[in-house]
């Protein structure tokens, strides 16, 4: 047989071959196509995750870093740097006040010191009041995208699945540039009081993370501080909510916290 006889005859084998697979794939797509588990993008519906109540945010978030991930935090770090509050019972939920039935450390003043930090108490919220109303219209905007009334485990307010980072640095230039103005020193003193200690818990969450044993989670970790904004001001709602100011006010009443005090 010459070369070019064999080549015609190479030629139609690799033809018929590809043919019969063609033929193949194409039985085999007409058989599955409305089969169960066939993959067709027009059959399948949008999996709906289920809802779950900021109290099982808690659970879940706490429960995983604490019992799961390998990492060494006390609970009472948690607390630190989220709404969640730990129960007697040994279950997480999301605190509005502090001052929940069970918790195992709970945020309360006695009427002694409720009164000794009165005055201090009165100046931050008519402060955090004014930069309310004075805000600008693009903060407001912005906040409007990201805030919902709904409580939240961990973050509380803040809708879930939505971009921050614009809000975020609005709402910081702005407050930073609002306490920097006369008049506003309470709200200065509580704030930095409150970044100081959550820059804090930053420093400590880093070094839980990068044990030898927990290298591998350094990017969640990163990841995670970032979500939580610790290393910004806090969103002006959670300024004015009794859970934070709260324990602000506690440290200020027990000596704990050097306060802005307002000239008499």
């Amino acid at each position: 047989m010459n070369k070019l006889a064999g080549r015609s005859r190479d030629a139609a084998i690799f033809a018929l071959i590809c043919v019969l697979s063609l033929g193949t794939i194409g039985i085999l797509w007409a058989v599955a196509r409305d089969s169960d588990a066939a993959g067709v993008s027009g059959s399948i519906d949008w999996v709906v995750l289920p809802d779950y109540t900021a109290d099982e945010v808690c659970q879940n978030w706490v429960g995983y870093w604490l019992d799961e991930s390998g990492v060494d935090f006390p609970p009472e770090f948690m607390e630190r740097i989220t709404n969640c509050r730990e129960t007697f019972d040994g279950t997480w939920i999301a605190s509005q006040s502090g001052t929940e039935a069970d918790l195992v450390r709970p945020v309360s003043l006695t009427p002694e010191q409720r009164q000794s930090v009165a005055e201090i108490e009165t100046a931050i919220q008519s402060q955090i009041r004014l930069f309310f109303d004075t805000m600008s219209p693009d903060l407001a905007a912005a906040l409007s995208e990201i805030y919902t009334a709904e409580e939240r485990g961990v973050t509380p307010h803040v809708e879930e699945g939505v971009p921050i980072l614009s809000a975020r640095k609005l709402h910081g230039d702005e407050m930073n540039a609002f306490i920097e103005q006369p008049g506003n020193e309470a709200l200065a003193a509580y704030i930095f009081w409150v970044v100081t200690d959550r820059r804090a818990a930053i420093d400590e969450f880093r070094v839980a993370c990068q044990t030898s044993d927990t290298a591998f989670l350094t990017r969640s970790c990163d990841g995670t501080l970032d979500q939580l904004s610790l290393n910004h001001i806090p969103w002006f709602w959670d300024l004015q909510a009794p859970l934070l100011l709260d324990t602000y006010l506690l440290g200020v009443a027990e000596g704990r916290i050097e306060p802005y005090l307002p000239a008499e």
